[in-house]
C-alpha cells in the first residue's frame, strides 16, 4: 500500500512539474512575442505573421 501511494506522489509530482513548466514556457513565449513586436518592424512583423503563429 505505501508503495502504491508513493508511485502516486511520484507520478503526480511529475505531472505538477510538466504542467509548471508548461505555463512558464507559454509565458516565456508571450513575452518573446511581445519584444518582437516592439524590435521587429511593422511591415517585416505582418509580413511573418502567419509561420510565427503555425510554429
Amino acid at each position: 500500500m505505501r508503495l502504491w501511494y508513493m508511485l502516486l506522489l511520484f507520478r503526480f509530482s511529475i505531472l505538477l512539474i510538466m504542467y509548471v513548466f508548461s505555463f512558464v514556457n507559454f509565458l516565456l513565449f508571450v513575452s518573446f512575442m511581445g519584444v518582437s513586436k516592439f524590435i521587429i518592424p511593422k511591415n517585416i512583423y505582418d509580413r511573418h505573421k502567419l509561420p510565427v503563429i503555425c510554429v
